[in-house]
């Protein structure tokens, strides 16, 4: 569209906003039409595929929810295209929201029936519905491959994903949820969390029903250094959440901005950063692990509970899956083992095993040694 069109529409759409404002309704509904027509419809659906593209992309790197917002810009630019409905209901079916998948296919099947996107959303529905399996609990350590493995497990296994917890993002303060643990256990399910073995946690998950958990562990030193670049990039993109540690002093005291900032924090030299982690974020890994050996140990717990490996899924991603759909007695062929599935990547970094090591200073790695107790090194076989 030439740029002297995108001026005279420009203009338009000036002049109905100030009457809209001004109360003249009848003038703006006039100039909305004069609007449309000005708009030839294959350029809408040249803009509306951009954002189709990009919500497409986001879900494939493990962004479903900011991937379902762009489908539906997709959908207001240009709603004939039944594909975008069926891919929006596609995402509400894997959130777990039916009755909206459903609306989304019944739209989808009043513009277009024969689109295959259609039909394949039309069986997994079905499916949903008359093919039933335990619900798996995955529960990992941050920055351990979490949402590649979840994403691979519930897309693998064409059922929804839940988040199993208050989703607050804290290894201190992330509660289970109850109706959520309750929806676990129904199956057809796969839930994500970084819960901590806390009394609480246990109580509820064993109250709800549920019977199994598998807990996702990483070397902490590796996850630590893996969570510090996370939280740069969450800085760099002013996405950063509130942290249940401090970066700085009267952390707690500021605003939500003014915590994303920081710049006490943020202008310090990158290995000042890594002895900051040392002292205040790298205890609260240590905790983590120790609670779910000490579950995992404890006589009084039904909890069955299996332990994953990072190391395990990066050198053979087939065995890792392999393994906790057996725990939860998934048949094997009801997965989608296919390297389109399990390779898929989210976030920012490579997924790096010992990277640490040509990172961290000697006294940094004496440090962290020091602190790990060596019932950790010795139940997961890390070397120091």
């Amino acid at each position: 569209m030439p740029l002297a069109d995108l001026d005279k529409i420009k203009t338009i759409v000036n002049e109905a906003v100030l009457e809209f404002n001004n109360h003249n309704s009848d003038r703006s509904y006039q100039l909305c039409v004069e609007l449309m027509d000005q708009i030839p419809l294959r350029f809408l659906n040249s803009i509306s595929n951009v954002f189709l593209m990009k919500g497409s992309i986001q879900i494939h790197k493990g962004y479903p929810d900011e991937g379902k917002e762009n489908l539906k810009n997709a959908e207001i630019l240009f709603p004939q295209n039944s594909q975008i409905s069926a891919l929006i209901g596609f995402q509400y079916a894997q959130a777990d929201d039916l009755k909206k998948a459903y609306e989304n296919l019944h739209k989808a099947e009043k513009i277009g029936i024969d689109n295959p996107i259609i039909n394949d959303l039309r069986k997994y529905l079905y499916r949903l519905e008359n093919d039933r399996i335990p619900g798996i609990f995955f529960n990992s350590m941050p920055k351990s491959g979490t949402l590649s493995i979840w994403g691979a497990l519930y897309r693998g296994l064409e059922v929804p994903r839940i988040f199993i917890s208050n989703n607050v993002k804290s290894l201190e303060y992330e509660i289970v949820d109850p109706k959520k643990a309750k929806r676990l256990v129904q199956g057809n399910c796969v839930a994500q969390g970084h819960i901590a073995a806390k009394n609480i946690n246990l109580f509820l998950l064993e109250k709800a029903g549920v019977k199994k958990i598998v807990v996702h562990v990483r070397d902490p030193r590796q996850a630590m250094l893996s969570w510090i670049h996370y939280i740069e990039n969450l800085h760099n993109t002013k996405s950063l959440p509130v942290l249940d540690y401090p970066l700085c002093d009267h952390y707690f005291s500021m605003t939500h901005e003014q915590q994303i900032v920081c710049k006490a924090y943020f202008n310090k030299p990158f290995d000042q950063k890594i002895d900051q982690h040392i002292e205040q974020y790298y205890p609260l890994l240590l905790q983590w692990l120790s609670g779910w050996i000490a579950a995992e140990e404890n006589p009084k717990t039904s909890l069955k509970i299996k332990f994953t490996y990072f190391d395990d899924y990066k050198k053979n991603p087939e065995k890792f899956y392999s393994r906790i759909l057996s725990f939860f007695d998934i048949d094997i062929k009801r997965f989608d083992m296919t390297e389109s599935n399990l390779q898929r990547k989210s976030h920012y970094r490579s997924g790096a095993i010992n990277e640490f090591r040509n990172v961290f200073t000697p006294v940094q790695m004496k440090r962290l040694n020091t602190m790990t107790p060596d019932r950790i090194f010795d139940k997961f076989q890390w070397e120091k």
